[in-house]
């Protein structure tokens, strides 16, 4: 009896869905990191534009007052005031950081009306996970991220 056989044997089968299997953890292993680094970079650039923003508001005596940023480990916060504690509550502005990030640094920028410039320099690091972007301040006003 002669019989052609078609299709694939079994052996064929496990080797394809094993080469498969090994692709998909390794893109889900190298892209899980990247989506981190995507996440920290985005959260940074958020806070950058909001430090830029109250440096714009203090240039331009928005409100004839001081603007600046509070940060702490878990948010950041635009507010009006010379300093946190005699801040007007009215004008806060609360970005809270993903449950795994952390802000590290200088904990208060505040700008000179007028100028935009500083007393309050120094870095700014938020981490997560093995990821960590830094936003640097300079006494002139600068607003960095590498």
């Amino acid at each position: 009896m002669d019989r052609s056989q078609e299709g694939f044997t079994l052996v064929e089968v496990l080797i394809v869905v094993s080469v498969l299997l090994v692709i998909i953890v390794g893109s889900i292993f190298l892209g899980g990191s990247q989506f981190a680094k995507r996440q920290i970079d985005g959260e940074a650039e958020e806070m950058l534009s909001v430090l830029r923003r109250a440096q714009a508001r203090s240039v331009s005596g928005y409100v004839s007052d001081v603007w600046g940023v509070h940060i702490q480990t878990s948010e950041y916060t635009l507010f009006l005031g010379s300093d946190w504690p005699a801040r007007d509550t009215t004008y806060d502005e609360v970005h809270v950081l993903p449950a795994s990030m952390t802000a590290l640094g200088i904990s208060e920028v505040h700008f000179i009306i007028g100028t935009g410039e500083t007393p309050d320099y120094g870095t700014i690091t938020l981490t997560q996970d093995s990821e960590s972007s830094t936003i640097t301040v300079s006494e002139s006003g600068l607003i960095t991220m590498p």
